[in-house]
Order: structure tokens, then sequence, then C-alpha cells
């Protein structure tokens, strides 16, 4: 076994939770609450591994967090030149606003058969994850 947490484990964990829930039909507050950890697990899935693969392709990335380094990780790929790195800042900017409702926002998601329901938010998390995962391996 590594000493190195393998942090697709909260990928694999959403996924899961997912599969274990989209049949049915009414969501409750324990189904809410495990949907909610499995989009926040999700997102610090790919912010962990875009991260890394940013210290690939920018070694001294870390001498220049200012501010937030999640933000930080973000705003790098949004700057860069190839296509494929500015879509995994943009899908990882997308996946962070999921996260943040997930983790910070009282309002109940909507009922299930409602556009946002926190199924349909976490299939559409786990999508981009394995999206950025995807780029991520191709860029190698």
């Amino acid at each position: 076994m590594s000493n190195i947490f393998d942090w697709q484990a909260f990928l694999e964990f959403a996924k899961k939770i997912y599969h274990d829930n989209e049949k049915i039909k009414d969501v409750d507050n324990t189904i809410e609450a495990l949907g909610r950890i499995a989009i926040s697990r999700t997102y610090y899935a790919v912010y962990h591994s875009s991260r890394n693969f940013l210290l690939t392709i920018n070694p001294t990335f870390e001498e220049n967090i200012r501010g937030g380094s999640h933000e930080a990780v973000i705003n790098v790929f949004l700057a860069e030149q190839d296509k494929l790195h500015r879509k995994i800042g943009r899908k990882l900017s997308l996946l962070k606003e999921q996260r943040v409702q997930a983790d910070y926002i009282s309002k109940c998601y909507p009922p299930r058969g409602h556009s946002g329901n926190i199924i349909s938010e976490l299939k559409m998390a786990i999508d981009s994850a394995d999206d950025i995962n995807k780029i991520i391996a191709h860029c190698r």
C-alpha cells in the first residue's frame, strides 16, 4: 500500500452514491446529504488531479500561489494557450461552484423530477470530473 492517498477514491465514492440512488423516486434528507458530500468529494478528486497535472506542466506553480490555491489552479488553466488546458479550467471552475453550493447553501435542492435536483447535480459533477480526468490523461 502506498503512503500517498489516491484522490480518485473520492470520485469512486461519488459514483457509488449516484448509482445507489439514481432510481430512487423520493429524495430524503439522508440522500440529499449523501449527494452533497459526493459532489464535494468529486470536486476535490479532480482538484487534486488537476493540481498534480499542473505541477507537471508548470513545476514552479506552488511558488506562485497568491490568494486561494483553488482559484490559482483554475486561473492558471484558464490562462493557458492550450484549449484543452483551458477546458480543464472551465470545467473545474463550474465544478467548484457546484461544490460551494453543496457545502454552503442551506436551501434544499429541488425535488426529484425537477431540474437541478441533487441526483442530477451529482451526475453532472461526476461527468465533469470524468471529462477532466480524460483530458489530463490525453495531455500526459
